[in-house]
């Protein structure tokens, strides 16, 4: 029974944020696959920009952390 006591925990604690009128909500975001090595805020402070080592630019909503866009690299192959 103590295994449960935990579990009943966590959903009143989800319940009474829920009663009080904020919105419970998931999202599931994958980020970078690498390290990220910059990191870049807009002048405005709504956006901000990371770069990684696994060769993408990730551009995110700062006001509720939300992925916006991902830019990858582009790869030309040499015809030689």
């Amino acid at each position: 029974m103590k295994s449960k006591g935990w579990l009943f925990s966590i959903l009143i604690f989800f319940a009474a944020l829920n009663t009080s009128g904020q919105q419970v909500q998931t999202m599931v975001q994958t980020g970078h696959y690498s390290a990220v090595t910059a990191v870049c805020y807009s002048s405005d402070g709504n956006f901000i920009v990371t770069g990684s080592s696994d060769k993408s630019v990730k551009l995110w909503r700062r006001s509720d952390g939300r992925e916006i866009r991902t830019f990858q690299e582009m790869v030309q192959e040499s015809s030689e």
